[in-house]
């Protein structure tokens, strides 16, 4: 008769600060950070803290190695939740006793830089309850803007296919069977300038479409490296763009409320004016307008002039920020208005940029429109300017015959 020996399962190895640090690299999509950013909000306003959220968490992932766990309702799902980051962050918060905002530095890839300014502030203030839901909010609204461009930049985009596709078509295939057959017909030098200009680009593109090829992609991202890499050359870019009207204005808006809406969760996180100002100006993403709002805290710090609104006038050469936003500052520093006024008037500024947006959105359609059918058109009269010289040659040789 055999008896079963029940044998204790051995501690799980706790994870060192180095073997974290290998971790450094590791990514988590929006929806997921959104999630668990939401769940330890939500935790923390009812009562409970940081430690005793991780704890939790990896209390349940232990339950099923390799299963996932819903951070909010804490139910095993086989959704992706970010399962190595939450026991990843238990190691950092629980067992290493980082607080919260440090151990989320430990992550590059997940959490930007303007991210982790909030996280501290709220850190710094004890203040969570306000700042992780704010940036939620935050994340939620700079999502659901890239979602609603890259939606709306769908159709411009099959449209640029279109365009790509019949341009080939025509330059591989159609133009090539015509140039062979009116050559048979007339010679070089009795085709019409436009005939003779696309069979000679036919001919280019068929011979060199690898050259083509290698410079478009070589242009590409060779632009992708400069402003990667070159500050001198990103900042010539931002204030070209700056400097064409729609989309400077679009740009400039957009920036705007960046800037507001770092600047209004780090005062009200207790941070004091001076550095709620700079930290909102390094959110800013245009060089140029960023440069501004920079010269114009460190003028703030200064005291000279003495209120943030007569820095900014004085900030920048060659662009002025709307005047509702002097009027709006200058509310809030002599007046002393409420933070909550200039929350409605981060509304507002997101509206306006919204309608910017669509209008910049619209014109991409007619645009891309008017590109096929000019190609279409100028690939038409070319192919068709020649009958004419040939209906010419052949009524002469007609008239010739019967006079003959």
């Amino acid at each position: 008769m055999s008896s079963t020996v029940a044998v204790a399962q051995p501690p799980k190895e706790e994870l060192t600060i180095e073997q974290i640090n290998q971790r450094r690299s590791m990514t988590l999509d929006v929806p997921e950070k959104i999630l668990i950013l939401d769940a330890i909000g939500g935790r923390i306003k009812s009562g409970g803290d940081v430690v005793a959220y991780f704890t939790e968490m990896k209390s349940l992932l232990d339950l099923i190695e390799g299963a996932e766990v819903d951070p909010r309702s804490f139910e095993i799902s086989g959704k992706p939740t970010g399962g190595a980051f939450l026991k990843t962050m238990y190691h950092l918060v629980c067992i290493h006793g980082k607080p919260f905002n440090e151990a989320c530095r430990q992550f590059p890839g997940i959490f930007e830089p303007v991210e982790l300014v909030i996280l501290d502030a709220g850190q710094k203030a004890g203040k969570y309850e306000e700042v992780i839901p704010f940036l939620v909010k935050h994340l939620k609204e700079t999502r659901d803007t890239r979602d609603r461009i890259r939606k709306d930049l769908a159709y411009p985009k099959i449209l640029v296919g279109a365009t790509a596709i019949v341009m080939g078509i025509s330059v591989y295939v159609i133009v090539p069977a015509f140039r062979d057959f009116f050559a048979a017909l007339l010679g070089s030098d009795e085709l019409p300038i436009q005939t003779a200009l696309l069979f000679n680009l036919s001919t280019f593109c068929v011979s060199y479409w690898y050259a083509i090829l290698g410079l478009c992609a070589g242009v590409y991202y060779g632009f992708r490296y400069l402003r990667a890499n070159s500050p001198a050359y990103r900042q010539k870019e931002d204030s070209f763009l700056l400097k064409v009207k729609k989309i400077g204005r679009w740009i400039l808006l957009m920036d705007l409320v960046s800037f507001l809406r770092i600047f209004i969760v780090m005062f009200k996180a207790g941070t004091g004016l001076d550095e709620a100002i700079w930290q909102a100006a390094e959110a800013v993403r245009n060089s140029e307008i960023r440069a501004a709002f920079q010269k114009a805290a460190d003028m703030f710090s200064r005291k000279n002039p003495e209120y943030f609104y007569k820095c900014a006038a004085a900030a920048h050469p060659y662009f002025k920020f709307p005047s509702s936003f002097y009027s709006q500052f200058k509310a809030f520093e002599e007046a002393h208005a409420s933070v909550e006024q200039l929350e409605r008037y981060l509304e507002m500024v997101k509206h306006d940029a919204d309608a910017i947006r669509d209008e910049l959105l619209e014109w991409i359609k007619p645009l891309a429109v008017g590109v096929i059918g000019g190609f279409i058109g100028f690939v038409a009269i070319a192919l068709y300017s020649p009958l004419f010289t040939l209906i010419g040659k052949l009524a002469e040789q007609i008239a010739r015959r019967q006079g003959q």
